[in-house]
């Protein structure tokens, strides 16, 4: 597998890098979005692989931070119903009022490789897998983040 680039206009979209990093995924996978993508948890096999990745251990994590939960119960059902069946294993937060101005999203996988969209609205990101200085800065940024994120009030009517 090779990593994405980082040339402007030469990055692919992050729903087709995606699969790379859960390949990369054993243990724990991290994501901060704007608001979960239907390309980038709905498409294809992903949510399977998701499905797989996360009972195939009782110790595996999957952690993922919104800014923005408004219509993730239309957009993205299989991912909702695998947070609601699982939710020892996987939670799902929005983030405080002080985060939401982050422009950036990102996926971590086992706080090592990682997938980053430099700007949310820009669907183009760069997998990256041998940057062990990128991934701490994202994991930093991402427990900060997380600390202070909280569930949903639509969302915690639904035990998410």
């Amino acid at each position: 597998m090779t990593e994405g680039r980082s040339r402007p206009g030469d990055t692919p979209p992050c729903a087709e890098l995606l699969p790379g990093l859960l390949d990369l995924t054993r243990r724990r996978l991290r994501v901060f979005v704007q608001r979960p993508d239907p390309a980038w948890f709905e498409r294809g096999d992903t949510p399977a692989r998701l499905q797989a990745l996360f009972t195939q251990h009782p110790n595996n994590r999957l952690q993922i931070c919104v800014r923005d939960a408004a219509g993730l119960l239309q957009d993205c059902p299989r991912l909702v119903e695998l947070v609601r069946r699982l939710p020892s294993r996987c939670a799902l937060r929005v983030a405080a009022p002080e985060h939401r101005e982050i422009i950036e999203s990102y996926a971590l996988g086992d706080d090592h490789s990682y997938l980053l969209q430099p700007e949310h609205w820009n669907p183009h990101c760069v997998l990256r897998t041998q940057d062990p200085a990128g991934a701490h800065r994202l994991v930093e940024s991402f427990e900060a983040v997380w600390a202070r994120a909280e569930p949903d009030p639509e969302l915690r009517a639904l035990h998410l």
